[in-house]
């Protein structure tokens, strides 16, 4: 049944695309892809048949709506797993969400894209990171045993 409801739509919706291109008048970009007429009905069977889909780095990447559901590229939810939409882990938000957001397999202060971002940096060279009983900057010395730790009041 699904079958013959597919073949009914886009028989309806070629006869509609055809019937806009026999006149010059009536040739319009129906979905905001730049073609018109004849190339816009050819377009939309394409779409139509799923042979346009918007879920690759190369269509995901390429500015045009290649579905033509009103999203293109990165905008588009289809493109959600193309390489090229990615979110990167390199913000101090994506950082500590918890989620591999680049999806590398790593995830916040484990990813190496964190590794300068702030929330990522470790460090031993305070008053209260040279005295909290913790090998804050990870280097396998705890406070005043921790080269960084030299000049602050906690270890004088």
């Amino acid at each position: 049944m699904k079958e013959i409801v597919n073949t009914l739509l886009c028989t309806m919706t070629l006869c509609f695309l055809l019937s806009l291109s026999a006149t010059r008048a009536h040739a319009h970009d129906i979905d905001g892809d730049g073609q018109e007429g004849l190339a816009e009905a050819i377009h939309a069977l394409r779409v139509a048949s799923g042979e346009l889909n918007e879920n690759s780095n190369a269509t995901c990447n390429d500015r045009i709506d290649n579905d033509g559901d009103g999203r293109s590229d990165c905008n588009d939810s289809d493109c959600a797993e193309a390489s090229v939409c990615a979110t990167y882990e390199n913000t101090n938000e994506t950082c500590l969400d918890g989620v591999d957001n680049d999806k590398d397999g790593q995830k916040d202060c484990a990813d190496y894209n964190c590794t300068n971002v702030p929330v990522c940096l470790f460090y031993e060279n305070t008053t209260g990171t040279c005295s909290d009983n913790v090998d804050n900057d990870r280097d396998g010395f705890k406070d005043c045993a921790d080269y960084d730790c030299r000049n602050t009041s906690a270890c004088n």
